[in-house]
């Protein structure tokens, strides 16, 4: 790697290796917990619009319009709370073992109980697996955070992409965990 890094002077990879063990593996967990929140969107959509009730003035029915499909879980809720309680283990993993940092009680809380949350969800189904699989929208916020923590990482915090991704933070907040 310093062959590399010799060979590249202007390498980001530079900046990595510069790191401490504790901050590139917190590195890295910033990069997966930046790309995962895409999976868990895009399953949370598919799982809304996979009711399986009848059409209504050929119209297909989601759990927004039809009781039926708000109370009865399909394959694709799921799946998207497995992804969901392997994304909240592996984080977890990351930051208790591989970033030592056991001072993060209040994440580690809200971890335990939304995981024993979408276990209920597969374990009971129903209502409960539809709620909680839905709710996973609102993980549609995470990425900006993620990606406001990796450009403090790299010092990029006085540019326009810095901005605007704060304002896409803030609304995207308040739009999917407040209103939605």
């Amino acid at each position: 790697m310093n062959d590399h890094i010799a060979n590249y002077p202007d390498s980001t990879a530079q900046f990595y290796f510069k790191l401490t063990q504790e901050e590139q593996w917190n590195f890295m967990g910033r990069i997966f917990a930046f790309i995962n929140p895409f999976m868990l969107v895009a399953f949370a959509v598919i799982s809304t619009c996979s009711c399986d009730a009848p059409f209504v003035d050929d119209t297909p029915q989601t759990f927004v319009t039809n009781d039926l499909c708000l109370t009865t879980a399909t394959v694709w809720h799921f799946r998207s709370l497995a992804l969901y309680i392997a994304y909240v283990t592996v984080d977890t993993v990351n930051c208790l073992i591989l970033q030592r940092d056991a001072n993060k009680k209040m994440l580690y809380f809200s971890r335990f109980l939304s995981v024993a949350g979408a276990c209920c969800g597969i374990s009971e189904g129903g209502y409960v697996a539809v709620g909680w699989s839905v709710g996973l929208i609102a993980e549609f916020s995470t990425p900006f955070g993620n990606l406001k923590s990796i450009m403090q990482t790299f010092n990029e915090t006085n540019t326009a992409v810095y901005i605007n991704n704060e304002i896409l933070m803030i609304c995207s907040h308040f739009i999917v965990r407040c209103i939605f």
